[in-house]
């Protein structure tokens, strides 16, 4: 796996916008380090695997620095890094993931590099910094993706001037899951373009653009992203739990094209999240390529200890 060619492929989302050329040097910085250490290796110079981790520490504070601007939509020109990871932390603005490959590369090479001038670090050190970097980025780069998906689709939305539940018949009246039903219908039909059209879609940029959508529509639904769901030797990370008064559902988001043709794996990953969060109720929604006028539903049902489980199913209608 190249993982900076994956990194670059998300930042290439962020093109003709105030953040991609932060992005890129983030990037730069990755690439030094990784340079530093081949020059290290080929010239056993274990003052260059050094150097290596004191660049991951540059790409480290950049891409908080962005990632400040673009999850709180504030200049961080004023702010040093520790503030910007402390107001991050503090306010939970990191999922879990995030916040925990934050705290580990901090902990493990950040902080130790900084703080003994006279520590040297070894080639694997040098490498097991650089992946850690990577991987720190990657996630976080798809929660900010996710973020600038939504804030774009909250601007489109708001442009229309239309609430989408005043096209939806007795829409108050209607559980839960048949308005987030009726609200993906309508989503599949007219959902904006992705960030960047070349690349295609990105599944972060989808739960973005949707989370946006719901909440416009009707902001009593609490809408829970990457919700941890852990029951005997599962654990897992549902894409949504929307929850309104005393209901609650689960919202699974799956590509169309990927899925429609097998969709048991997908039936059996919900009802399991079901059972293991103890909510008896689940939407699978396979979102569309393209805008889809007519979308599919149907209903399957499993009794699992005694209580009945409903999964809806809803997909683009083949053409």
């Amino acid at each position: 796996m190249d993982l900076i060619k994956l990194i670059k492929e998300k930042i290439g989302r962020f093109v003709n916008t105030p953040h991609f050329s932060g992005l890129e040097s983030v990037v730069l910085h990755i690439e030094i380090a990784e340079k530093h250490r081949e020059r290290g290796k080929q010239e056993n110079n274990d003052f260059l695997f050094t150097d290596a981790i004191y660049r991951t520490n540059h790409a480290f504070e950049g891409i908080l620095k962005e990632a400040y601007a673009i999850l709180t939509q504030q200049d961080p020109v004023t702010k040093n890094p520790f503030q910007i990871e402390k107001y991050l932390e503090t306010n939970n603005i990191l999922r879990e993931r995030v916040s925990s490959l934050l705290k580990n590369y901090r902990v493990e090479w950040r902080n130790p590099s900084t703080h003994d001038y006279k520590l040297f670090f070894t080639e694997q050190e040098s490498f097991l910094a650089i992946v850690s970097i990577c991987a720190f980025i990657i996630i976080l780069l798809d929660q900010l993706i996710e973020k600038s998906a939504f804030d774009r689709e909250k601007e489109e939305v708001s442009k229309t001037g239309e609430n989408p539940t005043a096209i939806i018949q007795d829409y108050q009246t209607l559980d839960l899951w048949k308005q987030i039903i009726e609200l993906l219908k309508d989503y599949s039909s007219k959902f904006s373009r992705p960030l960047t059209s070349s690349l295609g879609w990105n599944q972060a940029e989808i739960l973005g653009g949707l989370a946006a959508f719901i909440q416009f529509a009707d902001d009593r639904i609490d809408i829970s992203r990457e919700v941890s769901i852990e029951s005997g030797n599962l654990k897992a990370l549902a894409d949504m739990v929307l929850e309104k008064e005393n209901d609650k559902i689960i919202l699974e988001i799956k590509r169309a094209k990927k899925y429609t043709t097998d969709m048991e794996p997908a039936m059996d990953q919900v009802f399991s999240y079901l059972s293991a969060a103890k909510i008896n109720v689940g939407i699978l929604y396979f979102f569309p390529d393209e805008p889809a006028f007519s979308m599919v539903e149907s209903v399957v049902e499993r009794k699992v200890g005694g209580i009945v489980q409903k999964v809806i199913r809803l997909f683009p209608k083949e053409t």
